[in-house]
């Protein structure tokens, strides 16, 4: 589709269906009716992205009277609407459309539209400085707070997927509000900690913890806080937090070794650059618990050949066991330090 909103595709059919280019054809000026017949075609195919975003911005407003479905149905629209181009973001702010979409994901009464909300919100936020700074304005860092009031997995999952995109390319001034005024390091490690957190949910949260290890340690990115290395530090003083996270390093269900590895490989990613950063926590106990960790990888590798099974899970595991070994040798890159 281009800028003007004309569906050049549409309007190539429409055309080949009236002229398949089989016999000559004897051209003269249009008449009357014959351009008002063609400029009525044209519409047919013709579809304005600002006109629509309009009509869905009245219908967010609206949102109290209007039907689950019907609001379900508008959204989806809306997303594809800012899927086309990253300038349809803008617009959207700029009709005072963002701030009601922020408005329904974190207020709207029905369940399936708030999560559809945070995801049109986390993709609009994602990788994009200028409507990040506008979230933060409006108060985008009250996510915090919607995880707490969710009831559904389902919806948690979307905050801390719709949290994650609002900061991890977020300028300083957002994440040092995260951290120094709202605690986000303890609303992290509760999350962590918390037996009923699902999988999806910490996979979410160790993606971001592990982002904000590895910015605080690269020296081209802007220091949030005044210390060199504030998570890394609050990791090592609340030692809970690591032992919950090798607890989760969890082989023995060999239905979810496949599916539950980027959880375990975004573990060992944040363990690693905790270890690698303070080695002296390594202490024997947790030497012994990584070692006999690295005998039951292995064991299940075996496991797995011998019984000429997957051997994509095979390759996952392989990159879980050379993790391990890194960081009880000390090894890697844990911290991708530049």
């Amino acid at each position: 589709m281009s800028n003007n909103g004309i569906d050049w595709a549409g309007l190539f059919n429409w055309s080949a269906k009236y002229n398949d280019g089989t016999k000559k054809t004897n051209f003269s000026p249009m008449t009357k009716e014959e351009r008002e017949w063609l400029e009525k075609a044209m519409k047919e195919y013709t579809y304005n992205e600002a006109d629509r975003m309009q009509e869905i911005i009245k219908v967010l407003f609206d949102q109290d009277s209007k039907e689950e479905q019907e609001l379900l149905e508008n959204l989806d629209e809306l997303y594809e609407i800012i899927d086309i181009h990253p300038r349809n973001s803008t617009n959207l702010d700029q009709a005072g459309g963002f701030k009601l979409l922020m408005d329904t994901m974190l207020n709207n009464t029905h369940e399936k539209v708030r999560k559809l909300s945070m995801e049109i919100f986390a993709a609009i936020v994602q990788n994009n400085s200028e409507m990040q700074a506008i979230a933060y304005k409006y108060g985008g860092l009250n996510l915090m707070y919607k995880y707490v009031d969710e009831q559904s997995d389902k919806n948690k999952e979307q905050v801390l997927g719709a949290l994650s995109s609002l900061l991890r390319t977020s300028v300083a001034e957002i994440k040092a509000e995260f951290f120094k005024e709202m605690k986000g390091l303890d609303w992290i490690k509760q999350i962590i900690l918390e037996p009923e957190t699902t999988k999806r949910a910490l996979k979410k949260i160790f993606f971001l913890l592990y982002d904000l290890i590895v910015k605080e340690t690269d020296k081209s990115v802007e220091k949030v806080l005044p210390d060199d290395h504030p998570i890394k530090d609050y990791i090592v003083s609340n030692f809970d937090m690591i032992v919950r996270m090798l607890n989760l390093l969890n082989y023995e269900n060999e239905e979810d070794l496949f599916s539950d590895h980027v959880l375990r490989e975004f573990i060992l990613n944040c363990v690693g650059g905790v270890f690698q950063y303070n080695p002296e926590l390594v202490s024997k106990d947790i030497e012994e618990y990584l070692s006999t960790l690295l005998s039951t990888i292995s064991a299940k590798i075996t496991q797995i050949r011998d019984n000429d099974g997957d051997m994509d899970t095979v390759h996952l595991l392989e990159t879980e066991n050379s993790m391990v070994e890194k960081i009880i040798e000390n090894q890697g890159d844990f911290l991708l330090i530049h």
